[in-house]
């Protein structure tokens, strides 16, 4: 969940779809999968708000948006961050 001042934004983390994966570097990286965008939130929007480490966000590595099913897939530099537990 996101809060910001009285706006609220839920946002579901698919706990299935959130693997942790060695990189060859020997480094840990997250993918999560998130649902329930609200529906005309732009990408940019979305990326901030997983970005912003205030929030528990981090740095992202890849991030693909699929704003007609209200979905995104981040993957994440580093384990890191309240998103990721």
């Amino acid at each position: 969940m996101y809060e910001q001042g009285s706006t609220q934004r839920d946002f579901v983390s698919d706990a299935a779809a959130a693997a942790a994966a060695a990189a060859s570097d020997g480094s840990r990286h997250v993918l999560i999968k998130v649902s329930g965008i609200p529906p005309g939130m732009s990408e940019d929007v979305v990326r901030m708000i997983f970005e912003n480490k205030r929030y528990g966000g981090g740095e992202i590595k890849t991030f693909e948006f699929c704003q007609s099913d209200n979905t995104a897939v981040i993957e994440f530099e580093s384990s890191s961050g309240s998103f990721i537990r």
